[in-house]
């Protein structure tokens, strides 16, 4: 998950929950912009979070993601 992949990039510094909430924020953001999530349920999502003090977003990009799998697994990535 998107989660596991920021506690990886983070050496796990940050905690499981916050980037499990992090990565919430940022699959149902994704899925609203391809139309897989509605706009209602995207905004319900980054509400509760924040309601919480979640974190909404990551300073990790989609390569660090990659680059982080590709140096501990040996099946490619695919996207």
């Amino acid at each position: 998950t998107i989660g596991h992949a920021i506690e990886k990039c983070s050496n796990y510094l940050i905690s499981h929950g916050k980037a499990v909430a992090a990565g919430m924020a940022i699959i149902s953001r994704c899925a609203n912009q391809q139309g897989l999530c509605d706009k209602e349920t995207n905004n319900a999502i980054h509400h509760i979070l924040k309601r919480f003090d979640l974190p909404t977003e990551t300073m990790y990009s989609l390569s660090n993601f990659c680059r982080q799998h590709y140096l501990t697994k040996s099946v490619p990535v695919r996207l």
